[in-house]
């Protein structure tokens, strides 16, 4: 057996580890910050606050609670933070504390809107609650050339079109939580 001897103490953190991962996943709904994603298509320090409503959508549908869009935002202006794509673990224990959620999901995205090579793409981590820390993280792209339906049917004719299909495939929190070491 591999774990004998001197890596024992090894085998039990792992075990403890799992353990306690699936047992966190296993609980009841739990309740997730979004803060609102940073628009890289648009330079500087502009948000796209259409694309993070698009987010809780999603995760609404997935079972998760939403911290309200007003919490979050007034908690990001009373600590003058404006890079909203990356938040330090001090600040968001803070947030759970305060808002009394157990995850925060942060990201950004980046739309091309063009008649035919529009293309959405965006990245996100999700962040524990209690330590600050990743937890999962990933990323997603879709253009309206790569969507090319069967027999030209049901095509998309914008990248509005594509979000909602690009974020349900690629956000899928759940079962990214289930997989996580």
């Amino acid at each position: 057996m591999i774990f004998r001897g001197k890596h024992r103490p090894v085998r039990l953190l792992f075990l403890t580890t799992l353990l306690v991962l699936l047992s966190w996943g296993a609980g009841l709904a739990r309740t997730v910050a979004v803060l609102p994603f940073d628009d890289l298509s648009a330079g500087g320090n502009a948000l796209n606050l259409p694309f993070t409503e698009e987010v809780r959508e999603v995760l609404a549908e997935q079972g998760f609670e939403i911290v309200p869009p007003a919490k979050v935002e007034s908690f990001l202006a009373e600590n003058r933070l404006r890079a909203t794509g990356y938040i330090d673990s001090l600040h968001a224990v803070k947030l759970c504390a305060e808002t009394e959620c157990d995850l925060i999901v942060v990201g950004s995205v980046t739309e091309k809107e063009c008649d035919k090579e529009g293309a959405v793409g965006f990245t996100f981590t999700i962040l524990d609650g209690i330590t600050g820390k990743p937890v999962f993280g990933g990323n997603g792209a879709m253009s309206l050339g790569g969507c090319i339906g069967v027999l030209g049917l049901r095509e998309p004719e914008g990248i509005g079109d594509i979000r909602a299909t690009l974020l349900r495939e690629n956000l899928s929190v759940s079962k990214s939580l289930a997989k996580a070491p």
